[in-house]
């Protein structure tokens, strides 16, 4: 057993400061080791982000040193997942001479501070300490700042807690403001509380002084519940003994040796005990424990005080309430509660007893059943087997956005669960009738002919009562329903897709593969099916028209903007149509196409803050002018942020600016550096360009703007996407199909 002592609030700071390095260059990172001397610096080197961000969870950081010798969306991958950390140590960004330009762009985003390793080592060593100062100084704060939120919940806490005792003179609801207050006021998993009888010096557990529903404490404990009131109560004796409160790491030293045998510290589960003697001028009544904090953690220095307050706080009260009655008459009344606890102890012994004669009888009557239980378990196994089926056939459907690979999965699902020949799933069409949606084992002719109006056969039926229908055998109701509902079925099910009381449709499931009928337990496991079902399409509806409203509202605001301006109007649209050729051309699939679809609308969204006196200028642009010009990737990005399904997308946008030659912006990326998506939306935005008038030129021919493509391609362009895009014009040309 030990008692843990109050830490101090402030640490020194450590003799050796701890750096990070994320580096890109090992010839750099070694100039670093031989200016920064390891007595004083140790150094963690890493390559890549999932390295870095792993030591940062790991072990203590006073500075992080960020290499951007070598351009690489690593760079701003790493320092995203920096700056995204609670606390984060501060970045220094550091490299060459020609450098200097990406690490100035990463100090306006946030980095502490910057140095060229050719900078002197005092400068060096100036820098890193400096930094690890300012993480020291936010980390005093953040400390002083939880103190001060303790104690000022410390204080609302007795505050409050006075106001209400002031008010109450029963001893019971004394004690349960105090057990609520406590557990609210430390998050503990449970807390109790010991009076001292005056005549025996004992401690008694409040528990006994009153009704079970008159107590928050009561049942605290589950298995073990008895091991651990007799610790609980050794602690608070120990406290008692000692006159002080206790902080306790565990049961060690609490448990008797014939406990201690038969009841490990894990299975007694009590991490950490805190006790705080009731006294008022010198007299102790009692004893107030509380145990184990929520979320595996220790108390601390604030709990042991909040803990003490409220045991005066407490004492106080219930010293009142003694010297409003007589010493005799709460003993009495004390002794009166004491007999009713006993009395109620016996009462629980005999229905104990009770209750072992009967679990006898009931043993004897269930070896008598136990050849039926046997029988019964295997069927319950068997239906256990196929709920295990249908949730995970859910998890299936239910991870399934998109609305016709959802029907086809709903579709295929179903019929490897019921083992059917043909399955089909009819929604109503703006009608009301029903219309086949997919479908397994059908004709095309019978997908697109079928069509159930409301009340018309099996499938009209159900979607007007509503309910699931099993036919065993179709011959014996076939002159009720015709041939276009019942697909030539033998035994069929059919239920309702219904969510919220509507109903949008029905799932079909017909002949049973290798002949027999299908059951009540069959039509029991398609209803829960269907009901994921309709769940699942209804999310899918919802999802696909929440991407809808994203993008038509952002496409409007682009709209908006090309429309001020008659210089860029249509511009988006047409570089979206030249881009979504080009994949075409490429083979691209589809995931690739709908990526560039959205970053060619969206792709210069980050104008939208910049000046049109800035964009529509005639003449040259000034050095700041053209900083602004090459910050809107980076701006459109953000604008972008909230909208998660369009992550992919932001990629693009951000570096649609960037050439294979590694002079473009905003991170210098290099060929296959730069995502393919990008790379055609490019040379498509550079094209449209082109051909279109600027403010500051003429447009060009539609043969000298694929002069210009071709004369950059390597450098500022894809060669394999300008000739792409050259191979289409074209043929677009001879066909007579190319607007200019």
């Amino acid at each position: 057993m030990t008692t843990r002592k109050k830490k101090p609030a402030n640490r020194p700071r450590p003799s050796v400061l701890r750096l990070l390095v994320r580096q890109s260059s090992e010839e750099l990172t070694e100039v670093l080791r031989s200016v920064l001397p390891h007595a004083i610096f140790q150094m963690e080197v890493v390559q890549t982000v999932a390295e870095l961000i792993e030591l940062l969870q790991e072990s203590r950081v006073e500075v992080i040193l960020l290499d951007l010798s070598a351009p690489s969306i690593e760079n701003k991958r790493s320092f995203d997942a920096i700056r995204s950390r609670y606390l984060s140590p501060p970045v220094l960004v550091y490299g060459d001479s020609g450098s200097i330009p990406t690490m100035s762009n990463f100090l306006k985003h946030g980095a502490h501070g910057m140095f060229c390793v050719t900078d002197g080592s005092d400068t060096i060593i100036h820098a890193v300490r400096q930094a690890a100062s300012h993480y020291q100084i936010i980390k005093e704060n953040a400390d002083l700042k939880d103190t001060l939120d303790r104690k000022k919940k410390a204080v609302d806490i007795l505050e409050r807690l006075g106001e209400a005792m002031s008010t109450i003179f029963d001893v019971r609801k004394i004690l349960n403001l105090t057990l609520r207050v406590i557990r609210r006021a430390l998050d503990c998993e449970g807390c109790c509380l010991y009076l001292v009888d005056r005549d025996s010096g004992t401690l008694i557990d409040s528990r006994d002084l009153g009704e079970n529903g008159e107590h928050p404490q009561m049942e605290l404990w589950g298995s073990g519940g008895k091991g651990r009131q007799h610790i609980l109560r050794r602690a608070a004796e120990l406290s008692l003994k000692r006159a002080v409160p206790l902080n306790l790491d565990g049961p060690d030293g609490l448990m008797d040796p014939d406990q201690s045998a038969c009841e490990n510290q894990d299975e007694v589960d009590l991490r950490n005990i805190l006790t705080a003697p009731l006294s008022v001028r010198g007299d102790i009544l009692g004893v107030l424990v509380a145990v184990n904090r929520l979320g595996r953690k220790d108390f601390s220095g604030g709990d042991i005080e909040i803990l003490e307050a409220v045991a005066r706080q407490t004492a106080f009260a219930l010293s009142g309430i003694r010297t409003l009655k007589s010493k005799q008459s709460f003993q009495e009344k004390l002794g009166e509660q004491v007999h009713l606890a006993t009395a109620r102890l016996q009462e629980r012994n005999l229905a104990l007893r009770k209750q072992l004669e009967e679990k006898k009888e009931a043993n004897r009557k269930i070896a008598a059943m136990a050849s039926e239980i046997k029988e019964k378990n295997q069927s319950l196994e068997d239906m256990i087997e196929q709920f295990r089926v249908i949730h995970g056939i859910s998890q299936v459907i239910g991870s399934e956005l998109e609305h016709e690979s959802l029907l086809k999965k709903i579709i295929l699902e179903s019929a490897s669960l019921l083992k059917a020949e043909t399955v089909s799933l009819m929604l109503k069409d703006t009608e009301g009738s029903l219309t086949i949606r997919h479908a397994l084992g059908l004709s095309n002719d019978v997908i697109k002919n079928t069509r159930v109006r409301p009340g018309e056969g099996i499938a009209g039926w159900v979607v007007d009562e509503g309910k699931p229908i099993l036919v065993k055998d179709v011959n014996k109701i076939r002159h009720e329903a015709s041939d276009s509902t019942l697909y030539h079925s033998n035994s069929l099910l059919c239920v309702p897709l219904k969510i919220k009381g509507k109903i949008s449709g029905v799932l079909n499931v017909t002949n049973r593969v290798g002949g027999g009928a299908f059951d009540e337990r069959d039509l029991f496991l398609l209803t829960i099916l269907g009901n994921h079902a309709a769940i699942a399409i209804e999310n899918a509806k919802l999802y696909g028209a929440i991407r809808e409203n994203y993008f038509n509202t952002i496409k409007a605001l682009v709209n908006a903007v090309e429309a001020k301006d008659s210089w860029t109007k249509d511009h988006s649209e047409n570089v979206t149509n030249y881009s979504l050729k080009i994949a075409d051309y490429l083979g691209l699939s589809t995931e690739q196409k709908d990526i560039i679809q959205y970053a060619g609308v969206l792709h210069d969204i980050g104008k939208v803050v910049i000046s049109s006196t800035i964009t529509d200028k005639p003449g040259r642009l000034t050095e700041e002018e053209w900083d602004q010009i090459k910050e809107h990737p980076l701006i459109g990005q953000r604008i972008l942020d909230p909208i998660d399904f369009l992550e992919p997308v932001k990629i693009c946008i951000q570096t649609h600016h960037e050439r294979c030659d590694g002079s473009g912006y905003p991170f210098g990326l290099k060929a296959h550096e730069i995502p393919l998506e990008t790379r055609i939306l490019s040379v498509a935005d550079a094209f449209d360009a082109m051909v279109h008038s600027r403010p500051y030129r003429e447009a060009l021919s539609l043969g000298d703007a694929m002069t210009e493509l071709k004369r950059s391609s390597g450098t500022q362009f894809d060669p394999a996407v300008v000739d792409s895009l050259v191979r289409i014009i074209e043929a677009e040309e001879v066909s007579g199909g190319l607007e200019h």
